[in-house]
């Protein structure tokens, strides 16, 4: 059987899809549940799940011009490449998330655990304000 390169390519979209989309699933699912929550709420948030100190992920917000979810996203492949958010920034600011994640070969099942974990933190603290 000879596939044509249509065929291959709409195989390899298909196969291929998922896993470059899981980054930007993670950032989608962290931004929706976010906008409905104050900044100051958020920003203690990350602060606490990151071990950053809040006046610095406020920062690297503006500097990079990047969402709640992509900061977020920033600092666990940061983490999970033992490599510092500037240095992942610079990377991922020059491909993609998902390109970075396959270099970097980074485990997306175990970001998408640390998201969800997150988003039940965020969703349990929200609930109590």
């Amino acid at each position: 059987m000879r596939l044509g390169l249509t065929s291959i390519l709409v195989l390899s979209f298909a196969i291929g899809l998922p896993l470059a989309q899981a980054q930007y699933v993670e950032i989608y699912r962290l931004d929706n549940l976010i906008k409905e929550l104050p900044d100051s709420h958020v920003l203690s948030s990350l602060s606490s799940e990151l071990g950053v100190p809040a006046d610095t992920l406020k920062q690297e917000k503006n500097d990079y011009k990047i969402t709640y979810g992509e900061l977020y996203l920033a600092h666990q492949f940061a983490k999970a490449t033992k490599a510092d958010v500037k240095s992942m920034m610079a990377v991922a600011q020059a491909k993609s998330w998902g390109t970075t994640a396959k270099d970097q070969k980074i485990d997306m099942d175990q970001i998408k655990e640390n998201t969800r974990k997150f988003e039940k933190t965020l969703k349990g603290t929200s609930a109590k304000k």
